[in-house]
């Protein structure tokens, strides 16, 4: 995932995967959004990580849930349960949902400049008003996610 505030200058990736870094960077700098986050919801065993890779070429903090202190081998930003991040007119709440696997986070992101209500939740859902009010959760596809970046960063 890769969102944020063009008014503002900022920007999150979220979960990338190995290979992807130029990716982020190449939409980052065609927006003209620095990124300011890196973030793995977990410790990945589902794919190889390129968080720390794209972090590094960023210049931006690493982060992952701070229940990984003392389990991996490179240093990282901490998140904490009800953590807020600011990405400009984005905000992020950081939710520990340990499961999948034991230092899981989800991250609740709002856009400010459209009211308090979630935007999306991540990993992999996008929040949509409901017929009965409520929220619905959809998977996203990998098309879906790429379509959808450029669209999302450029909305704030």
């Amino acid at each position: 995932y890769f969102f944020g505030c063009t008014g503002i200058g900022r920007s999150v990736a979220v979960d990338v995967v190995a290979g992807d870094e130029d990716w982020f960077i190449a939409e980052a700098t065609k927006v003209g959004v620095p990124i300011s986050y890196v973030i793995d919801t977990h410790v990945h065993a589902d794919h190889r990580s390129g968080g720390l890779e794209l972090a590094r070429r960023a210049g931006a903090p690493y982060c992952l849930h701070e229940s990984n202190r003392g389990r991996t081998g490179f240093d990282f930003t901490p998140l904490t349960d009800g953590q807020r991040l600011d990405a400009g007119n984005v905000v992020v709440d950081v939710l520990h949902t340990p499961g999948h696997t034991p230092d899981s986070v989800c991250l609740l992101v709002r856009d400010l400049r459209r009211g308090d209500e979630p935007w999306f939740l991540s990993p992999a859902t996008r929040c949509s008003s409901a017929p009965s009010g409520g929220l619905t959760l959809r998977g996203a596809s990998e098309k879906w996610r790429r379509d959808c970046t450029t669209a999302c960063i450029a909305s704030c």
